[in-house]
């Protein structure tokens, strides 16, 4: 998106929702993330570190064959984050 699209965009929401205090973009990583591979995979225990053995694209295929994980685990790391930052 170019930057005039972007300064639209966020002029729109400054109508839509008043002046921004803060803006922030959370992005977690999928394919890396421990608590989501052992969501994923089935594993119980969650303070494992991801199998040397799961390959990136492996990573890839798990989360993309099971896109519920994801959704639990970016769920879980919003929240916390929220919580912290309004309290």
């Amino acid at each position: 998106m170019s930057k005039g699209a972007q300064l639209r965009v966020l002029f729109a929401m400054m109508q839509s929702f008043g002046p921004a205090h803060l803006f922030i973009t959370i992005n977690p990583n999928d394919w890396s993330n421990p608590v989501l591979m052992k969501l994923a995979t089935g594993s119980g225990c969650l303070d494992v570190q991801v199998p040397e053995w799961m390959l990136e694209l492996e990573c890839f295929r798990i989360v993309a064959s099971n896109p519920g994980p994801a959704a639990v685990t970016f769920d879980l790391i919003i929240r916390a984050f929220l919580s912290e930052l309004v309290r």
